[in-house]
């Protein structure tokens, strides 16, 4: 069984059959005193080991999301607050 290194706390986390990914949403720390958040994906080499592939930083801290393999995309949701509208936030897979 793999237990790759992830962000130190998700909100989602995705597999996707697809691709043999797995997509991560969460927060992660860039220092002793302040939380970054972000959208990881590691790529399965073999039942026991996966490799990350990136992490994206983004400048929200809810995250909610889907990754939809078929149309190889991430969808974020970005809550209303203050000034800053809800919107949909939608990464391709590469």
């Amino acid at each position: 069984m793999a237990s790759p290194t992830i962000v130190k706390s998700s909100d989602d986390l995705f597999f996707d059959t697809n691709r043999d990914r797995i997509y991560v949403l969460g927060e992660g720390s860039y220092s002793q005193r302040f939380a970054k958040h972000f959208i990881e994906d590691s790529q399965e080499k073999d039942a026991d080991h996966y490799e990350p592939i990136r992490r994206y930083a983004t400048p929200y801290s809810d995250h909610t999301g889907l990754v939809v393999p078929e149309l190889r995309e991430l969808f974020e949701a970005v809550p209303h607050r203050g000034e800053q509208p809800a919107e949909m936030l939608v990464y391709e897979a590469k």
